[in-house]
């Protein structure tokens, strides 16, 4: 059985597990913009509150294959799409290559957003190299979306 829990509360539990967290040094980031963890052994999972399992986020992790029925509905909002933007990811897996040879094939505009080069930069109308969020919010706020 699958439960989802609001991120704020998960966040709050790691927070107090891992108190060392809060005043810990900003992480150095990798070439990808991924931080490169220190002190994972004394990290805390919290368990969960149902189960007493461990906590996992709702996401495919490398080497997992994505639901079918996840897949299928991307594959739905490519087809509705007017253009694609990609965002955090250097494009090593297989599963949004094939999305966006889909956007490809439509003649999608493709936006790239991501620290340092992906595999499909060549085939982007637009690559910016930057962070993720900041360029985000940038984006957002030009286009008032709040």
């Amino acid at each position: 059985m699958k439960s989802l829990f609001d991120r704020r509360d998960i966040s709050d539990r790691i927070e107090s597990a891992n108190p060392w967290l809060l005043s810990a040094p900003a992480a150095e980031l990798g070439p990808d913009g991924d931080s490169i963890p220190e002190n994972v052994d004394q990290f805390v999972v919290p368990e969960c509150t149902i189960c007493g399992g461990i906590l996992r986020p709702d996401v495919v992790f490398f080497g997992e294959f994505i639901p079918r029925e996840r897949f299928s509905s991307a594959e739905g909002m490519v087809a509705a799409a007017d253009a694609i933007v990609v965002a955090g990811t250097s494009l090593t897996v297989n599963t949004p290559i094939r999305l966006l040879d889909r956007a490809r094939r439509r003649n999608l505009p493709i936006v790239i957003i991501n620290r340092g080069p992906t595999k499909w930069d060549t085939q982007a109308a637009v690559k910016i190299d930057d962070g993720t969020s900041a360029t985000l919010r940038a984006l957002a706020d030009a286009m008032e979306i709040a």
